[in-house]
């Protein structure tokens, strides 16, 4: 067992190989946050995301009501696109 132990007490003194013990109880906890978010947000987006380039800059520009929907025009101070959106009234 000294050699492999040798290779070990080698090993720790090398800064990476420290923080590669590390990697695998960072991607668990990761995993868990995210597991969570996801939880959270259902399969709904909040609702100031622009669904074009994935920025939280989307603002209500103008909504307007037709018989069967309401329409949002959706501006986004990130890309300058807007995106529409239709719900039911």
């Amino acid at each position: 067992m000294g050699v492999i132990e040798d290779i070990f007490n080698a090993l720790d003194r090398i800064p990476i190989w420290k923080r590669l013990q590390d990697v695998p109880a960072e991607v668990d906890k990761l995993k868990e946050q995210v597991a969570e978010l996801e939880t959270k947000l259902g399969s709904n987006w909040p609702g100031d995301v622009c669904r074009l380039c994935g920025a939280r800059a989307a603002r209500i520009g103008h909504t307007s009501l037709n018989k069967t929907v309401i329409i949002e025009r959706w501006d986004c101070g990130e890309c300058k696109q807007s995106d529409f959106r239709f719900k039911k009234p």
